[in-house]
């Protein structure tokens, strides 16, 4: 089912360019259609629509001549287009033959009609006078308005397919790595390294990439960066630039203002037409093409923001030149006042509206508003522009972005289902600001990889109808549970730990949904070394991989890293930490506070014996602590004595490049900490990149 979403945007390329394609008969129809009707009248009132040429024998013999002097005689593709145009008619060929033998018997040349009056009712078939003019204005006038709504398509489809091909090149790699490890070994050497360090790898400038920059946000990589670029390009011209000529005797749009306000009009509403369904399909948790490509979710989500403000701007695009359009032909009382009009109004403001409060200082410090105004003013932009395009015949494309995010909720829906309500314990570690949740789950057909995350519905009042992704662990004391570690930040956590504190024992069961697991496995066993990195409450990722190695037994060297500030955060990791007695993999602790207290650490970690410990300190002149404190560094050293701690922060770069020296093969480095530190570790790895071994970096953080 996952597909059906993604074959219905392939399904529009076969749609696009059946409608408003001509051919030269076509033209040449609805040409002289129109200048017929410019040049004579026959029936009362308008002659918008087909009504008075199809039934009225004077018009429809003009009309028939017209087009047999511009195609031939009896030309079969013109009969089937003025059959086609007549269809309520009941039309055949025989009887535009017909019609046309007898019209020629009573044709009027109007050049010899002296004093001929357009507004006058005549019954007779005419030829002459300024029906030939008024031809070859509506005849280029048509052709160069619909060419351009042809190459519009074009354009769009030329999009979509740059997109497609963009996955399809980097699923290729990415499962190639995958399915043929030894060739990730080959793929070394200055080119290989130059496109990771120029343009896979690196932040878009300087070293920032999970550090915000205050409100701006975050910023995209920089391989992101030039594909939206490129991407945003390639729209500007095909909005503005490409293809746009003006016939300077148009009938159709008879001056230039009218005329490149529709051309304009006509390609930005279909250029973003095509965007569309890409926009609600790259956000989805349960997009396929992360999958086939291997992407993190949040490279969808990048891609989702930057294609958001194009679309947005197209939206604006269109809006202002078919406003310039109404008031150039003065229609605009009349368009204001009709229903598909009014529709488009309500899509643009809606559009516009949900880009500010998707503004990053919104998403982050009132998220819950973010969250309520996203949903429903994008819902509200998909009505009100799927009924404004329906009314020009380009509904099928919001079908297709209706399908998708139906159906995106109903596998999130059946997820939550399956997982059913639970009961969580929900403990809080006050000094180390964190809730622990304690879920049990269906072991049975909910199987979590390592790193996995999932979306927690907390079921309160306040609380019950927004998620919050963590990632989650399996419980080391009971199999039938997993865990999250949340840290308290704002919002639902700050909530959540407010109501556990005011329980006596910091401890109460609350009820939950579980959306997951979702996250894609990276590969560190096919490394001869995996350097895990975590900071603070990022440890459970870079853990559950670790702990995944060397459960496999595979050859694969395993170091794990984790940077706290305190020695309690040993309370609420201890048991995990403890599945590392008697492996290959000793972690590796850093703390970075030299005036963190040991005796914090709660007295039942203490319990298990062993044999004393190195502790090694980087700053000798820490050494000295009171007796008590040395006593109990001491016991701590003997309860984890496959720990090695190390005081003071850790130096990034002397740890990559150490890590990369000591290595005789590939070294995969994965990353969990804080935006900062996530950063520093991305540059020393591409500072350490080597023409020898390959050197890779994995971004286990769940940040968008």
């Amino acid at each position: 089912m996952k597909l059906n979403k993604w074959l219905t945007l392939a399904s529009l390329v076969g749609l696009a360019a059946s409608k408003d394609t001509y051919s030269y008969e076509d033209y040449v129809v609805i040409a002289c259609k129109s200048a017929v009707e410019a040049t004579a009248t026959f029936c009362e009132g308008k002659s918008k629509g087909y009504a008075c040429a199809c039934s009225n024998p004077a018009e429809l013999g003009s009309w028939i001549s017209c087009v047999y002097n511009n195609t031939g005689k009896y030309n079969n593709a013109a009969d089937n287009a003025l059959v086609n145009s007549c269809h309520r008619y009941k039309f055949t060929v025989d009887k535009i033959h017909a019609a046309y033998e007898n019209a020629t018997k009573y044709m009027v040349n109007l050049s010899n009609v002296k004093g001929f009056k357009k507004k006058t009712i005549i019954n007779y078939p005419i030829t002459g006078g300024n029906l030939t003019k008024n031809y070859e204005g509506y005849y280029w006038g048509n052709v160069h308005r619909w060419n351009n709504v042809a190459v519009s398509h074009y354009l769009g489809i030329a999009s979509l397919s740059a997109w497609a091909l963009l996955i399809v090149v980097c699923a290729f790699i990415n499962w190639s790595l995958i399915l043929l490890p030894s060739l990730r070994r080959k793929l070394v050497g200055p080119a290989s390294n130059f496109w990771r360090k120029h343009i896979a790898l690196p932040a878009v400038f300087g070293g920032r990439h999970m550090e915000n920059f205050g409100l701006l946000g975050l910023f995209p990589d920089r391989f992101e960066s030039i594909v939206l670029t490129i991407f945003f390009i390639y729209s500007f011209l095909a909005n503005a630039i490409l293809g746009f000529t003006y016939y300077k005797g148009d009938m159709v749009f008879k001056t230039k203002s009218t005329g490149y306000a529709r051309y304009i009009g006509d390609r930005s509403a279909i250029l973003l037409s095509y965007l569309v369904p890409l926009l609600f399909g790259f956000p989805g948790r349960n997009n396929i093409m992360q999958w086939v490509t291997r992407w993190p979710y949040s490279r969808f989500v990048t891609f989702h923001k930057g294609l958001g403000r194009i679309f947005c701007l197209e939206v604006l695009v269109h809006s202002i030149a078919m406003t310039i359009q109404s008031f150039a032909l003065g229609k605009w009382h009349t368009r204001i006042h009709a229903a598909y009009f009014q529709q488009g109004i309500a899509a643009t403001v809606c559009c516009w509206v949900a880009m500010g409060f998707a503004a990053y200082g919104v998403r982050r410090y009132w998220y819950e508003l973010f969250l309520v105004s996203h949903i429903v003013l994008i819902a509200m932009f998909l009505w009100t522009a799927w009924l404004h395009a329906a009314s020009q015949n380009y509904g099928k494309y919001y079908y297709a972005c209706a399908a998708i995010w139906c159906f995106d909720r109903a596998v999130r829906i059946a997820r939550i289902v399956l997982f059913g309500v639970r009961t969580a314990r929900c403990e809080i570690l006050e000094k180390e600001g964190t809730i622990k949740l304690s879920i049990p789950y269906p072991k049975s057909y909910w199987k979590p990889s390592p790193a996995a995350h999932g979306f927690v519905y907390f079921l309160t009042p306040r609380t019950f109808w927004q998620s919050h992704p963590f990632t989650l662990i399996d419980s080391i004391t009971d199999k039938n549970h997993i865990h999250f570690y949340c840290k308290i930040k704002g919002g639902v956590t700050k909530l959540m730990g407010h109501r556990v504190k005011n329980h006596d024992q910091k401890v109460f069961n609350v009820k939950v949904l579980v959306e997951g697991p979702y996250g894609l496995r990276s590969p560190y066993h096919q490394y001869d070394k995996a350097v895990l990195i975590a900071g603070g409450n990022g440890i459970p990722g870079p853990f559950s991989y670790a702990l995944d190695l060397v459960s496999r037994e595979v050859k694969t060297e395993v170091k794990l890293y984790w940077a706290v500030r305190e020695y309690n955060s040993l309370n609420w990791f201890k048991e995990e930490l403890m599945q590392f007695k008697g492996t290959n993999c000793r972690p590796i602790i850093y703390v970075s506070n030299p005036n963190s207290n040991i005796a914090e650490v709660d007295a039942d970690i203490i319990s298990s014996s062993g044999s004393s410990v190195e502790f090694s300190e980087e700053k000798n002149s820490e050494r000295e602590k009171t007796s008590e404190q040395t006593l109990t560094l001491e016991t701590l050293q003997q309860a984890f004595e496959y720990v090695e701690f190390r005081r003071g922060r850790i130096d990034i770069d002397q740890l990559v490049q150490e890590e990369v020296s000591n290595s005789t093969g590939s070294v995969a480095f994965g990353i969990c900490a804080h935006p900062n530190m996530t950063d520093n570790v991305r540059a020393a790895v591409i500072k350490n990149l080597d023409n020898k071994k390959r050197i890779d970096y994995f971004e286990e953080m769940q940040t968008w």
